[in-house]
């Protein structure tokens, strides 16, 4: 897929209309760069000029998070200036495109409706990290894994809008997520079936009763 392709889609270049998106490429002067496996991208500690968009293959933000083909890093980091915590790497290689936070701000001076458009998206992009964090937190600083799977369930109940919950993630995923044993979080996810608190359907889960 070409670099045009990916950054229309990408959550950075939202509602951009592809020529606009051209015009800023071609105005910034985004560099795309290529990673092996096991590379990193950006280094704990380190300071970060760049907001970054993966164009090709994933990337591992410490120990759980995922950066997938079109997901943008970087935004936060390069606005406050504060420092990078966690190492970004990639364990079977990427491609990424860079675009200068302060050359970006610059371009969207001019005000025309393409870097407006950028702007928007830059701050939705920060609140929606800023909400998962929350969420994430939310159920982290349960005392045991039964409240915390409990808590992470309805808060996606809540996401939802009901009981049938489409994780899209994995059971590798979601103890990654949460910071547990996968084995210790299947045994549970086996206790709340047969108390009848929940029910499984591959990567769905049924709440049957919600739990405050």
């Amino acid at each position: 897929m070409e670099l045009l392709d990916v950054l229309v889609r990408s959550g950075l270049f939202r509602n951009v209309s592809p020529e606009n998106t051209e015009k800023i490429i071609e105005e910034t002067g985004i560099k795309v760069k290529e990673y092996k496996s096991g590379e990193t991208l950006v280094k704990s500690g380190s300071f970060v000029k760049d907001c970054g968009i993966i164009t090709w293959g994933e990337a591992r933000v410490g120990k759980s998070g995922v950066l997938k083909q079109g997901d943008v890093f970087g935004i936060d980091n390069a606005a406050s200036g504060a420092v990078n915590i966690f190492d970004i790497v990639t364990d079977n290689g990427c491609t990424c495109a860079y675009i200068n936070y302060g050359k970006l701000l610059k371009c969207s001076a001019k005000g025309t409706a393409g870097y407006q458009r950028v702007t928007e998206n830059m701050l939705r992009l920060v609140s929606e990290d800023g909400i998962a964090m929350k969420e994430r937190l939310s159920a982290l600083t349960k005392s045991n894994l039964r409240e915390k799977l409990l808590e992470y369930f309805n808060i996606q109940s809540i996401l939802h809008g009901g009981n049938v919950l489409s994780l899209g993630m994995s059971r590798y995923e979601i103890a990654s997520y949460l910071c547990v044993d996968r084995c210790s979080l299947s045994r549970e996810l086996t206790k709340l079936k047969n108390e009848g608190i929940i029910e499984t359907d591959k990567q769905k889960i049924i709440l049957k009763h919600k739990h405050r």
